[in-house]
């Protein structure tokens, strides 16, 4: 009995993502599934085994801290209404970029 996996965490977001985002969450072992339905575009981002979702705050909709496997910390906001979320993923600063620090 304790030792049943949990399914995975799919999430839905109510368009395409951001090329960067899409590329951060591959990174730490999402996957990506583009598709068309009834009323438009989507986007299922399916987490990897062992992510973990902790709602924190409820207010007009849903807020969740998620941990990825490898300890990496994303936030979503689900609107239950629709059954939509938003993911907000920590920015990420271009090798350019910090390049022009040092």
């Amino acid at each position: 009995m304790g030792n049943e996996e949990t399914p995975p965490i799919r999430l839905v977001i109510p368009d395409l993502l951001f090329p960067d985002a899409a590329a951060f969450l591959r990174a730490h072992g999402a996957t990506i599934e583009p598709g068309i339905t009834a009323t438009g575009i989507q986007t299922t981002v399916t987490l990897p085994q062992g992510s973990k979702r902790i709602l924190t705050t409820v207010v007009t909709n849903e807020r969740y801290r998620i941990d990825l496997p490898d300890g990496t910390k994303i936030r979503e906001v689900y609107d239950s209404a629709d059954g939509h979320s938003a993911l907000f993923i920590p920015a990420q600063r271009s090798q350019e970029a910090n390049d022009e620090q040092q």
